[in-house]
């Protein structure tokens, strides 16, 4: 598609020096704009603008609507907006790092399906039963993870995180969970227990060595958080 411009507004200010006052004046000019006969533009003699109209062709431009383009969206996609985004990664087997002391040990364990979501560049992350796309009213879960606070929000420490939240962006977030080294729990009910036992770092390391041998994260060890569900929680 080729834009030809056809007209054009000159804004002016013109300066005077009244003995020992200085006085200046704005106004805008309405120009046509031809074609001479080397096809070069030409802006033509214009015509002085009232000021309804500048009014009305700045009010015009104030409203008019940048075209967007359309993007298709990747499946798991919850949610967008232009600083925010919700997805779902299902539950899978990966590798996780824990650091004891000066050790650094890595296992593979079967993690459980976890929802992501950036809004201001924080991260958050809760976990859901589904492998299924999560709906607005299911009931979410604590991220059974070391370095996430009880509301969802995640210890980033010295990660390095995506400026952006887009698509383009999504896998630099998750690196930040999947590729992190845990260190610490940072709240005591990161896994459900009988008799409302809380959950130490030494307890969360032990369990995640037990289930080596599984393929699929336990999900009667997911704590609820309060009830909530996504659409409450995409909303926080």
């Amino acid at each position: 598609m080729s834009v030809t411009p056809n007209q054009a507004i000159l804004f002016h200010r013109a300066s005077m020096n009244a003995h020992t006052q200085s006085m200046s004046h704005n106004f805008a000019t309405l120009h046509d704009i031809k074609t001479d006969e080397n096809n070069h533009l030409v802006i033509m003699e214009g015509q002085l603008m009232s000021h309804d109209g500048i009014m009305s062709v700045l009010t015009d431009m104030a409203g008019m609507k940048q075209k967007k383009s359309l993007q298709v969206l990747p499946y798991n996609i919850i949610a967008q907006s232009d600083d925010s985004l919700v997805w779902h990664v299902p539950g899978n087997m990966r590798y996780m790092l824990f650091k004891n002391g000066k050790k650094t040990t890595k296992i593979v364990v079967p993690y459980p399906s976890l929802i992501f979501k950036v809004i201001d560049n924080t991260l958050s992350v809760v976990a859901t039963k589904y492998k299924r796309t999560p709906k607005a009213d299911d009931v979410i879960y604590h991220a059974p993870l070391m370095n996430i606070y009880s509301d969802s929000r995640v210890c980033v420490g010295s990660a390095d995180c995506p400026d952006n939240a887009d698509t383009k962006s999504m896998a630099g977030w998750e690196s930040v969970i999947f590729d992190t080294i845990f260190t610490h729990t940072n709240h005591n009910y990161t896994l459900y227990q009988e008799r409302d036992e809380r959950t130490s770092t030494n307890e969360l390391y032990s369990f995640y060595k037990s289930i080596t041998t599984e393929t699929l994260f336990p999900k009667s060890y997911l704590n609820t958080m309060s009830e909530l569900t996504l659409a409450e929680w995409v909303e926080l």
